[in-house]
């Protein structure tokens, strides 16, 4: 067993989930599987990526009013085995919205739901303080990299979560010496996105984030690659400008705030481990006075250039963040941009294209589609009434696999689809008029 401090983005989400306590930080993904699965084959996999990876092993414990990660050394792994239930869609999203025990109960659990001889549905749920979206992809391919081959061999990890926690607060009072007084002068008097709230929208406080597909034609996406290609940037930086421009014009504002989420894995070591990397960068955006859009992207690459001008300010600002009151760390996120180097559905759990080659012929493994809930059910089955499900919040997700794929996130509590579907539709003819 190891005790070891809590990483800034750990600490962040702790404090978030006891002064938020209905705030759901759940990381679940559903497998439909088709074929005759060897269930205890699966048990002794779950084994095998959990002896790997020590975050899937990782409980909280409060000392003294201070949490401390406590890694447990290896033990046999329970898969709950269930029959297939009267209401499959109420299981289904009652396991994965369930909330934890943060304090000292097991982050990590999967439960199997047998429907018939072929058919099964299985449940993996990790608490966000042991898991971010990069990690999904890595169990899941780990998962079943081991029940598909008799003798596996992956390559040794140099190093566990743990020790990237440890190096993290070791380097605490360097990082804010160097970078805190950036950080502190830069977001001064800074204010988060307002967008225009529509009170009259009526919706069940049980699916209170909308999810809003944008297409992108195979034109426009190569039309983007080629423009990233000329003005020697990446196409993700094209698309956040659009981004920028969109919300600036529909909130009425040219000075405002925009976290990007990060992977978090600079470091090699860190690209095959399991654990919670991620962080945010917030870009203090004052557009005001843009002449066009090449002159709006050239400021947004300024900006993302200073707030990454040192590797570890991402992880300077988490821990600052983590030092403000909870409500009001969270309304610096009414708006977000995520790009992520993995397809939507590696992202929902699905094994890579490799992986399923090898399950070919003897499984199928697909993502089960379900809602996530925005905040947890309490013991009648609804979500819990929450001040959060009030304010505005529109984020942008786009992954990129084989193909490029973005979703609109928001609060459907207080926008409607309509507007997020004349978002989206300027946001690409902002994107076509650019990249033309």
């Amino acid at each position: 067993m190891q005790s070891v401090p809590l990483s800034f983005q750990q600490r962040f989400h702790w404090d978030n989930s006891h002064r938020l306590s209905d705030l759901n930080l759940n990381f679940p993904f559903a497998l439909f599987i088709t074929g005759a699965l060897n269930i205890e084959r699966l048990r002794e996999s779950f084994e095998a990526v959990i002896r790997r990876h020590g975050a899937l092993r990782t409980r909280i414990a409060v000392a003294h009013g201070e949490p401390r990660q406590i890694v447990d050394v290896p033990g046999r792994f329970r898969l709950e085995v269930a029959p297939r239930p009267h209401d499959l869609t109420s299981e289904v999203e009652g396991y994965l919205n369930c909330p934890f025990d943060l304090v000292g109960g097991k982050l990590f659990r999967a439960r199997l739901l047998r429907l018939s001889r072929q058919e099964h549905i299985l449940l993996v749920c990790a608490h966000h303080l042991i898991m971010d979206a990069y990690s999904v992809s890595l169990l899941s391919d780990e998962l079943w990299h081991w029940y598909s081959s008799q003798t596996p061999a992956l390559p040794v990890l140099q190093t566990q979560y743990s020790d990237y926690a440890l190096r993290q607060m070791q380097a605490h009072p360097g990082w804010l010496e160097s970078h805190g007084r950036y950080w502190t002068e830069r977001l001064a008097n800074a204010e988060p996105l307002r967008l225009p709230a529509e009170r009259s929208v009526a919706v069940d406080t049980t699916t209170a984030v909308g999810n809003f597909q944008i297409e992108f034609e195979g034109p426009l996406t190569a039309a983007i690659d080629a423009a990233a290609r000329r003005w020697k940037t990446m196409p993700a930086m094209l698309m956040l400008t659009a981004f920028i421009a969109a919300l600036s014009r529909w909130s009425k504002q040219s000075d405002f705030i925009v976290p990007i989420v990060f992977s978090g894995r600079d470091d090699p070591d860190t690209l095959g481990l399991i654990g919670f990397f991620s962080y945010v960068l917030l870009l203090r955006m004052q557009i005001g006075g843009a002449r066009d859009f090449a002159d709006l992207r050239d400021r947004v690459s300024r900006e993302f250039c200073l707030a990454c001008a040192g590797e570890d300010h991402g992880r300077v600002v988490t821990g600052l963040l983590a030092d403000l009151p909870a409500r009001e760390g969270m309304k610096l996120f009414s708006t977000s941009f995520n790009w992520l180097s993995m397809s939507s559905g590696e992202l929902a759990g699905a094994p890579s294209q490799a992986i399923l080659n090898r399950l070919r012929g003897a499984l199928e493994v697909t993502p089960f589609p379900f809602k996530f809930l925005p905040r947890y059910l309490n013991a009648s089955g609804r979500s819990q009434d929450s001040p959060l499900s009030d304010a505005p919040a529109l984020g942008l997700q786009v992954t990129q696999g084989s193909t490029v794929e973005a979703s609109l996130l928001y609060s459907a509590g207080s926008l409607s689809p309509g507007s997020i579907a004349v978002f989206a539709e300027n946001l690409r003819l902002l994107l076509e008029s650019a990249v033309a």
